[in-house]
């Protein structure tokens, strides 16, 4: 094997196919299913950089260089929170498995979270796939739980999505809560209330994860814009106001590339603790559902993450038409625990 750093900003064209077309395999042995995305705009995601994190990837060659076997990747947060921790990611060709191809690209990984004074590593597998051996025997253990839900769009009776809404309505004028709707980028009136909003995502469950709040801020809010506009995916954003107040009480968002409009991704969907019990979750869901078949004729189905153990959002989502997709597992261990394992 030959093992090699990877910078997507100066390979050549020939690595950047060969890489291409090793991602594709991947994602077809874990989601058969969903659409990869076409070579351009797979090009402008792996280009798009954030100011808040610092990336670091590897490729395995095969002896002759003719194909891409496996692939490593983390991710050095550059934040203020969650100094301590850092996810990976590696992947490895069924064929090329117990060779020790992922035991090499790890001991890369673990001398860079090393120099960064990083104490945890992370990362997350399909569930039942070969990878959850790997992770066990470098050390690693099982956190949370994560299930992947999938709502096919046009399975979901017009009439359930009409009840939300209508019942949504009605307990939000009695209580006195309002609506509103704008793409990203977040408009300059609403960029205080959003960011506010959005920290309602630190009371999900996070199970055994060892990991602080996440925290947005005007300055990350503008940088995830701007790798938006440079990938050329979309956002759009529905919030709920407190009308007396003028507080931001909840918010959803769904997410696309254009190059693969039959596939969204929800973001974040979140209602702040004092304003549950009026149904604020079902009828801001049910909303943006309404405008996706409205506005979005190619679009098939929505894909969503949950916790296991957030019985809250799933009874939501299972109510609204998902159903489990894929069930996934986050890991985590120490640095210094997981070095010792992958040691020559």
């Amino acid at each position: 094997m030959i093992l090699e750093k990877f910078d997507s900003e100066v390979a050549p064209e020939s690595d950047m196919q060969a890489r291409y077309a090793f991602d594709c395999l991947m994602e077809h042995e874990m989601d058969p299913d969903t659409p990869v995305y076409p070579y351009d705009a797979w090009v402008k995601g792996i280009r798009n950089k954030s100011d808040f994190q610092e990336n670091h990837r590897w490729i395995v060659w095969d002896d002759a260089r003719a194909q891409i076997i496996g692939s490593g990747f983390i991710g050095l947060g550059r934040t203020d929170e969650n100094r301590h921790l850092a996810n990976f990611d590696i992947n490895v060709l069924p064929d090329a498995r117990r060779q020790g191809i992922g035991t090499a690209v790890l001991r890369e990984i673990v001398a860079v979270a090393d120099e960064d004074e990083r104490t945890v590593l992370g990362s997350g597998t399909v569930q039942h796939h070969d990878a959850e051996k790997f992770m066990a025997a470098c050390t690693m253990s099982q956190k949370i739980l994560e299930r992947r839900s999938r709502c096919h769009i046009n399975k979901v009776p017009q009439e359930l999505i009409d009840d939300w809404i209508a019942t949504g309505e009605k307990k939000a004028a009695e209580a006195g809560y309002s609506m509103l709707f704008f793409p990203s980028p977040v408009p300059a009136e609403h960029r205080r209330g959003f960011i506010d909003v959005t920290a309602t995502m630190n009371d999900a469950p996070r199970d055994e994860l060892d990991m602080e709040d996440w925290v947005l801020t005007e300055e990350r809010l503008a940088d995830r814009e701007r790798r938006q506009q440079t990938s050329g995916e979309l956002e759009w954003i529905m919030v709920v106001r407190h009308d007396e107040t003028g507080e931001y009480v909840s918010f959803s968002g769904i997410e696309w590339n254009p190059a693969v409009p039959q596939v969204l991704w929800q973001g974040g969907t979140a209602v702040k603790p004092a304003h549950r019990g009026h149904a604020i979750g079902r009828w801001i869901k049910a909303s943006m559902l309404q405008k996706i078949r409205t506005e979005q004729p190619e679009a098939q189905f929505i894909d969503t993450w949950n916790a296991g153990s957030n019985k809250w959002m799933l009874a939501i989502n299972d109510d609204l038409g998902f159903s489990p997709y894929l069930w996934y597992t986050d890991w985590q261990g120490s640095v210094e625990d997981i070095k010792k394992a992958v040691a020559k």
